[in-house]
Order: structure tokens, then C-alpha cells, then sequence
């Protein structure tokens, strides 16, 4: 099976020649160019990333009302969930509940939907690499990787680590689908944007 990073796509060009007469001559040409996949750039990831907390943020806080009301003693006791580590003249509170509903959060919204409230709202979706919906154990990886200290900062790069290391993809929903055309072998002649030489 063909991965999404393994797509060639026919491309017209002009190649430079010499003529009989030792002139330099265009001639229209038809070659095969490797067709990376677009991925999302870093300020859409930004947008998502920020919906996405807000939207934690908001069901953390009805969850919180919620328990509250059925039992205030619940919540005093649940307040005592974390880890505090002491490294140096840093103190590193590790809050297991706030980890959980994350964690939780993005693996039941991309294995369901393949897409989170935030993806949702930038019209991105995760898919593997094959242009498929990612298996839950890749979701599972995604999600569980994004514990990692610093990682929203590995966005700054094409992909983040919760990407690389689950082997999945954050496209925009039509890049998706023209993976998918491709992969199904529907290829067509792309007329070049900017004119290319090569000798």
C-alpha cells in the first residue's frame, strides 16, 4: 500500500536543450515530481490548539460544578491529585485529573471523528500515513505523546512529536481528500505554476 509520502504526480516543465544550431530552446516536457503532503502551517495549528484548551477548560469546569453539587467532599478530595515534583528552583505539579480529561478528550473525539472541537473549527482532520483515519493505537500514541514536556513547542517545526511519533498527519480537510484521489491513482498533468529549466 502506497503512503502519502510516497506520491509522484506527472508535471509539465520546460527543459532547456540546444538545438541543431547550438542555440538554447524551451522544450515543453512531461517529467514525474514527488507530491509531499501539505500539512497544516504552525498559526491553524495555533487556532486549534487554543480552541481545544478552551474547550477542556470549559468541560473541566462543568464536571467540577457537577461533582460539587452531588458532593463537595468528592471535590476537596480530588483537589489532592498530583505529583509535585522539586527539581532545583523549579516545583513541577503534575495534575493527573487535568492529564486524564486531555488525554481523554483527544482520543475519543479523533478515534470517533478523526477531529477534535479546534480541528473542527480550522477544517483540519488527522489521518495516517496512509490518507486513512488513524487505528485507535496510533490515536492512543498521539494522544499519550502529547504529555511530553514542551511538545506544543515541537509544533514550531512542519510536524509535532505527537505527529511524527504516531505516524499521523493534520491536513486540511480538501487536502485530505486530494491525497486520497491521488492514492486511488486518479493522477492528472500539472501544468507548472513558475517555469523550471533543468539542463
Amino acid at each position: 500500500m502506497k503512503k502519502i509520502t510516497e506520491i509522484y504526480i506527472e508535471k509539465e516543465y520546460l527543459k532547456s536543450e540546444r538545438d541543431a544550431f547550438g542555440n538554447r530552446i524551451k522544450i515543453p516536457t512531461i517529467g514525474k515530481f514527488k507530491r509531499d503532503p501539505i500539512v497544516v502551517g504552525h498559526w491553524r495549528r495555533l487556532g486549534h490548539y487554543l480552541i481545544d484548551y478552551v474547550v477542556v477548560l470549559l468541560i473541566a469546569v462543568v464536571i467540577g460544578i457537577v461533582l460539587y453539587l452531588i458532593s463537595p467532599q468528592l471535590v476537596d478530595k480530588l483537589d489532592n491529585y498530583y505529583l509535585k515534583i522539586d527539581l532545583m528552583a523549579f516545583t513541577y505539579e503534575i495534575d493527573f485529573i487535568g492529564y486524564g480529561l486531555l488525554l481523554l478528550y483527544y482520543f475519543v473525539s479523533e478515534v470517533l471523528l478523526q477531529r477534535t472541537i479546534g480541528k473542527f473549527a480550522t477544517q483540519t482532520i488527522v489521518i495516517d500515513e496512509y490518507g486513512n483515519k488513524p487505528s485507535k493505537k496510533a490515536i492512543f500514541i498521539r494522544s499519550i505523546s502529547r504529555l511530553i514536556p514542551l511538545e506544543p513547542l515541537s509544533c514550531l517545526g512542519e510536524r509535532g512529536w505527537h505527529d511524527t511519533i504516531s505516524k499521523t498527519f493534520v491536513v486540511h480537510v480538501s487536502e485530505a481528500k486530494e491525497l486520497k484521489r491521488l492514492l486511488n491513482g486518479e493522477n492528472e498533468i500539472y501544468i507548472s505554476d513558475s517555469v523550471e529549466l533543468l539542463d
